[in-house]
């Protein structure tokens, strides 16, 4: 009797434990998920919602410069109340000046490029050449690396841009004028591979260096501050509007570009912390998707069947290619030339040049080659952490935080004088200087 009445409980606290591990496993990832898709959704659409009949009311270059000062607020802050003993101010690689300063330029770039395409045509399509990313990231891979790609992948990718020309056709059939559908095409062309080159930057610059992800980030939103500024006051963004603050009081759309670019950066790491790192990929594709349907039944754009069907290409080569293709061993075949990455690589080493004057023969050279690959394949630290006699990191291999800030922030300012310059050369006015 007395166990008749204690089964209960256990049977309840035992579904109710299953039931939360479930949530936890599945429920979590599927929040990740589809939070990730709503926004990229988003802020297309409220960039595109932003405009009105004569282009932007407000500086684009304005509103990204203020959201990445709101992300640089929000990572010194989870800087401040994750770091637990470590010291306020830490020591970091001494690549990660350049590297994120590097990333962050190409961000600024890349943004503005997006607002320009955003008055051409419409946030699905944008979304759709977008979806290719992860294709094109294998691609460059591929070329920069020499990564093997295998035979669905090579597939799927040939069908992805088979896809991809449908869609353009669909554009031009819906455009009266074939020169400004060419114009949308390069600069969908460009930021889709802009946000390749961004990723594969990312991925070989910046995720392989050991320093805490907020502090990364401060560097990496620092940069972007002042590279979206620059953009503003040389007169670079796609408006004529010349106040900073400008164009926000009355265009509330204005104001949800700035914060869902804010809050971005922090719900797709709290995203990652939680789902898995397909989310991304699958999120575009997704994403692209419901644009499209926004656009066409929503929004009431002009949508061909040429770009229904060059959608559905897409979309189902990405799900080959995210969901098969990818997890399949890579092959090399049929593009791949292990011998010409050997030569090249070779080449490229330190002491190749002093070397090459000793090559008397083909066999001399294949020594050499032979020589330097086996060095490659041996085990090692990377060069930026190369042990010292205790078998610790070299301490050039890391600077305090204000030299490494300093060197950023003197990298930054290359690059801004640069720009004032070759906009002064070609007699472009800006704010600053405007002489």
């Amino acid at each position: 009797m007395e166990s008749s009445l204690l089964n209960p409980p256990d049977d309840c606290g035992t579904r109710l434990r299953s039931w939360w591990t479930y949530v936890k496993s599945t429920g979590v990832v599927t929040l990740a998920f589809c939070g990730m898709v709503v926004i990229q959704v988003l802020i297309l659409l409220f960039k595109e919602a932003s405009q009105s009949d004569d282009g932007y009311g407000y500086n684009p270059a304005s509103a990204i410069a203020m959201a990445e000062f709101g992300k640089l607020c929000i990572s010194g802050t989870m800087w401040v109340m994750t770091r637990e003993s470590a010291p306020l101010l830490p020591d970091v690689p001494k690549e990660l000046p350049y590297a994120t300063i590097g990333l962050a330029l190409l961000y600024a770039v890349n943004n503005q490029i997006t607002f320009v395409v955003l008055t051409m045509t419409n946030a699905g399509t944008l979304a759709l050449f977008k979806a290719t990313t992860p294709t094109l990231v294998a691609m460059l891979l591929w070329i920069l690396y020499g990564e093997k790609i295998n035979k669905l992948q090579w597939a799927a990718t040939l069908v992805q841009f088979a896809g991809l020309v449908l869609v353009a056709d669909g554009m031009s059939d819906g455009s009266d004028d074939g020169g400004d559908s060419s114009s949308v095409h390069a600069l969908l062309a460009t930021t889709t591979c802009l946000t390749g080159l961004c990723s594969v930057w990312n991925s070989k610059a910046l995720k392989c260096l050991d320093v805490p992800m907020p502090v990364l980030n401060i560097f990496l939103y620092t940069g972007g501050v002042v590279f979206n500024f620059m953009i503003y006051a040389l007169r670079l963004a796609f408006s004529d509007q010349d106040d900073f603050f400008a164009g926000y009081a009355d265009n509330r759309f204005a104001v949800l570009v700035v914060l869902s670019n804010s809050v971005v950066g922090l719900a797709i790491s709290t995203l990652y912390k939680y789902g898995d790192a397909i989310i991304s990929r699958y999120a575009s594709a997704v994403s692209a998707a419901v644009l499209l349907i926004i656009d066409a039944y929503l929004l009431g754009d002009s949508v061909t069947k040429y770009t229904y069907i060059g959608a559905f290409v897409v979309l189902v080569a990405a799900a080959i290619y995210l969901d098969i293709a990818i997890n399949m061993p890579a092959a090399p075949w049929p593009f791949d030339f292990p011998g010409a990455y050997a030569v090249a690589r070779t080449m490229s080493s330190d002491d190749f040049s002093q070397r090459f004057k000793s090559i008397s023969s083909s066999d001399d050279l294949l020594a050499i080659i032979k020589e330097n690959e086996d060095k490659l394949s041996r085990p090692a630290l990377p060069r930026r952490h190369k042990a010292g006699d205790d078998g610790k990191p070299a301490s050039g291999a890391y600077l305090p935080f204000g030299a490494a800030m300093a060197n950023a922030l003197s990298y930054v300012a290359g690059v801004c004088v640069v720009a004032l310059v070759a906009c002064k050369v070609a007699g472009h006015r800006t704010i600053i200087l405007n002489f």
